[in-house]
């Protein structure tokens, strides 16, 4: 594997966008993350759910109707 030196690094042009870019890229970035923290906590309260409603089904405590068929 060959290195690079910090010259060669130093040479290399890298292109950002302009403050106004950034700010709309950050903008939907942080959309992003609260739209993921959202679900994210959406899913921890359903698997709360489930896991209620199994062990009411478990314990008895709902009683299930079964159609003979």
């Amino acid at each position: 594997m060959k290195n690079i030196s910090q010259v060669g690094v130093r040479r290399i042009k890298v292109t950002r966008p302009d403050l106004d870019e950034q700010g709309r890229i950050a903008a939907r970035i942080d959309a992003v993350v609260q739209t993921i923290s959202t679900l994210w906590s959406d899913l921890a309260k359903l698997r709360q759910q489930k896991h209620g409603l199994m062990h009411d089904l478990l314990t008895g405590r709902v009683r299930v109707k079964v159609n003979g068929g």
